[in-house]
């Protein structure tokens, strides 16, 4: 369906690794240090976030629009490509009138903003540890 909102899961063997076993402590840059420990804290919040969007469109957009406007429809931008519309016949605009609708859209948009804001936060410090690691 077009309403998925995607994921980013990097792998974290090798920084889990190094802060279980205790490895972590031996490294001598402090800023490298930090930085990893705030990878971690930051690479949780990105999942928080994409789950929190994830969980908007399960538990409120798909119920509303099941319930007002053609899932099928929906789905021909999708993975399903369907070639033609429902045959039901169905106001599509109204939804475009009903504060439910409103209010679900724009917390669902608040949510995907936030989560973006997460990737552009841990990205930076994936940016800072490159660096770190360049010398």
């Amino acid at each position: 369906m077009v309403l998925e909102p995607g994921e980013y899961r990097p792998s974290e063997n090798t920084i889990n690794d190094l802060i279980q076993s205790g490895r972590l402590r031996l490294l001598k840059n402090k800023t490298l240090k930090l930085l990893l420990y705030n990878w971690q804290s930051e690479l949780k919040d990105v999942h928080v976030a994409f789950e929190r969007a994830e969980l908007k469109i399960d538990n409120e957009f798909i119920p509303y629009l099941s319930q007002h406007y053609a899932l099928k429809d929906i789905d021909k931008y999708g993975a399903l490509k369907w070639e033609e519309n429902t045959n039901l016949k169905i106001d599509k605009y109204a939804i475009f009138n009903d504060i439910e609708f409103e209010n679900i859209t724009d917390d669902y948009l608040y949510r995907v903003v936030a989560a973006k804001k997460s990737l552009e936060r841990i990205g930076k410090t994936i940016d800072a540890i490159l660096e770190q690691t360049n010398d």
